[in-house]
This record gives C-alpha cells, structure tokens and sequence, in this order.
C-alpha cells in the first residue's frame, strides 16, 4: 500500500507541491465536505493537513464545501469545474461504492484522502480501502448500510453529510456519468 506523501504525490501528479489532507477511519468522521462556516477550526477537528498547515490552503478547503454545498445543482458543475477534478471525483465514489468500502465515503466520510495541486484544484482519492468486500456486518459505519451485494449505487443521495454524493449526484449529467 502506497503512503499518502510527498513521493505519492510527485508520482501521480508530477510534483512534490500542494496541500494534503487525510480524513483517518472515524464511525463519527462528519468529513464529507459539509460547509458548516468560515472557521477554519472546525474543519481542522477532522481533516488533518499532511502538508505544510498553510492557512490559504484551509481557506481554499473551506470555499469547497461552500461552493459544494450551496451552489444550486443547475449551477454546480460549472462552479466546481476550476477547483475540483470532478471526473476524478466521480470514479472515487464509484470505486468507494463498487467496492463496497464498509468505513469509507459512502457509509462514514471517512479514510479518504483530498489533495490540492499547485493550480488550487482538488482531487479526492481513496485513502484506506482494508474494509471492502466485508461481510457478516463488519465494516459499516455506526448508521451505516450493511455490506451487500445488491447494493443499490445511488444510495445516501439525501444525506446531506456527503455533499460529494448528495450535491454532485444530483446534477443528471454528472448522475449519468458516475453511473
């Protein structure tokens, strides 16, 4: 398994720069990208910069998830599209869901990784995939949905702690293309 640094980065995006972020395995993560205000501290409770703790680069964390969370979906896609690598977005939470991760994005928003490239754009990318496939009920979330095979894809999009499902999944076209 690869480590989340500046070697991971410089291999996937041809540079050591930029900001990262790791959201650890928590049942009660509440880090889904939800925009609760413009304090910095909050956001710091559950995101743990892996990156030099440079405060432009929380501002810029924090302006995601107010555009994420309160852009109209009509409005969304074009808001996104210069600070978020949408496409990459949309195949980590069809991994996560594919994949059945019982403690990732789709049951806790947690054990995922966010990076921020040099240009300010951010892309999210698994962090800890070591629950996926569980069965007998292992590996869901407090309030979770038990590992299924039957999963249905487009499960949570009312969750409103997973804006990255709830927000960008109610856009038909990006709908359509995670699909």
């Amino acid at each position: 398994s690869e480590q989340f640094n500046r070697i991971f980065v410089k291999e996937w995006f041809g540079t050591r720069m930029g900001a990262r972020w790791k959201v650890p395995g928590n049942p009660r993560s509440r880090a889904g990208l939800e925009y609760w205000d413009e304090n910095v501290a909050q956001y710091k409770r559950v995101y743990e910069i892996k990156s030099k703790d440079d405060p432009k680069a929380w501002a810029d964390l924090v302006r995601l998830t107010r555009v994420l969370n309160e852009t109209p979906a009509d409005a969304l896609e074009a808001a996104l599209t210069p600070m978020l690598d949408i496409d990459g977005t949309l195949r980590f939470l069809a991994l996560d869901m594919v994949l059945n991760n019982g403690d990732g994005y789709w049951t806790r928003a947690s054990d995922y990784v966010i990076y921020q490239d040099v240009k300010g754009r951010f892309h999210i990318l698994p962090g800890d995939m070591n629950e996926t496939f569980s069965e007998g009920g292992r590996g869901f979330g407090f309030g979770g949905v038990p590992p299924s095979a039957t999963l249905d894809p487009l499960v949570g999009l009312t969750d409103t702690s997973k804006p990255l499902r709830s927000k960008l999944l109610a856009v038909p076209s990006l709908r359509a293309k995670y699909l």
